[in-house]
């Protein structure tokens, strides 16, 4: 095993360490398929309009933890170049942003939060407080387009992410 393959090794346990202890289920486990996990966080009832849960997505790329949330949808990519210049402008500061920014998913026509968080060391306090405050980012932003949308930008809001 080469050096990188036992650093992946090694933040691949760590981050399985730490989503097993941030699951709601012991004997179910939250843990890396394929290099990623999918979470669901309940949001409580009326915190955000029509959203009761963010679901989002922890992905590991060589000792690079990343987290993942879709926030909505581009309904017209030619219209949106003013919108994608704003939210780039945005996320130069990271206080307006909390830490986290904006990208548009490879696959898809969709506006994400993201956070690439690269510690030292993964450890279950670590993961617990990046993932917390991630998900504060992520309903953040979800506020900032919503706001855009309804002003007129061209953006869906998603009503359940994932």
């Amino acid at each position: 095993m080469t050096n990188d393959s036992t650093a992946s090794s090694v933040a691949r346990d760590a981050l399985d360490a730490a989503l097993a202890e941030a699951s709601n289920d012991p004997d179910d486990p939250h843990r890396l398929t394929d290099g990623e996990c999918t979470l669901g966080v309940p949001l409580p009832a009326g915190l955000v309009n029509g959203l009761d849960e963010v679901v989002l997505t922890v992905r590991l790329s060589g000792d690079i933890v990343s987290f993942t949330t879709p926030l909505a949808s581009v309904t017209d990519g030619g219209e949106f170049g003013e919108v994608a210049t704003a939210l780039l402008r945005r996320q130069f500061f990271a206080a307006q942003t909390e830490g986290a920014s904006f990208a548009l998913a490879d696959r898809e026509d969709v506006v994400v939060a993201t956070y690439h968080w690269m510690p030292e060391a993964i450890t279950t306090d670590g993961f617990s407080g990046v993932f917390s405050r991630f998900v504060s980012a992520a309903l953040h932003l979800r506020g900032e387009l919503a706001h855009m949308a309804s002003q007129g930008a061209p953006l869906a809001m998603l009503d359940s992410a994932g």
